[in-house]
């Protein structure tokens, strides 16, 4: 009896032990950075909705995953502080809002009054990187102007190298989604600028056609003799 009670006791304390030393090394958090973006200074500015956001599923985790040469994915003892989507979803509006230097910029379902000029559905298919894999993101997005029409398509592939740590990888990533949403804010102004030349030149249109039709001179209608096959006779 003695002896089972010495051996529990022991069991216990090597339980402990490992317990101790696995709190030596606790977990490290990241959260993406959405770097130097300042708030835009505009109240107004461009209304710009990102109403889709498709994250790849094997991202929907708490686990900074660790890409590998061969392409596997393992998971390290870095976490997320947090969801990684709220974190994409607020470097991409952050950047966006301070490149376009617009106060209207949303994400998802658009609040009441709200009417969008430019939609973008987006499609995020990779994001990750290994201690000797660089940070690389996959993407694809369509922009749609406020009547839904099609104004732009692309694919996106973007790499950032890094040192191989947890924390540089993690920069790496968010320079990523930086450069992303650059870009998605460059298609915004170039989508807006044609939309503003188009109905520049329609408004034009109408008017110049007035002109022309004043200016030219009105024609006589053309006189054209009637010939028959009777004959007159005179006595």
């Amino acid at each position: 009896m003695k002896r089972m009670c010495l051996m529990a006791l022991l069991a216990a304390s090597m339980t402990l032990g490992l317990g101790g030393c696995a709190s030596l090394y606790p977990a490290h958090y990241y959260q993406l950075d959405s770097g130097t973006a300042s708030v835009p200074k505009t109240k107004a500015g461009s209304a710009v909705q990102i109403r889709s956001l498709t994250i790849a599923n094997y991202l929907q985790r708490r686990t900074l995953l660790q890409r590998h040469s061969d392409g596997s994915l393992s998971e390290g003892k870095a976490r997320w502080a947090g969801s990684l989507t709220d974190d994409m979803q607020h470097v991409l509006l952050r950047q966006m809002a301070w490149r376009l230097n617009s106060n209207r910029v949303v994400i998802g379902s658009a609040p009441e009054g709200y009417r969008p000029e430019v939609m973008i559905e987006l499609d995020i298919s990779r994001l990750d990187s290994g201690p000797q894999q660089p940070a690389v993101l996959d993407a694809r997005w369509h922009l749609l102007d406020g009547n839904e029409k099609l104004r732009g398509s692309r694919m996106v592939h973007l790499e950032e190298k890094h040192d191989g740590t947890e924390a540089d990888q993690v920069r790496a990533q968010s320079l990523l989604l930086q450069q992303l949403a650059k870009q998605l804010s460059g298609a915004v102004t170039v989508a807006e600028q044609a939309a503003k030349k188009s109905a520049k030149l329609s408004s034009k249109q109408p008017r110049t056609q007035v002109a022309q039709e004043i200016d030219l001179p009105a024609k006589r209608p053309k006189i054209i003799p009637i010939r028959t096959g009777a004959e007159v006779y005179r006595f």
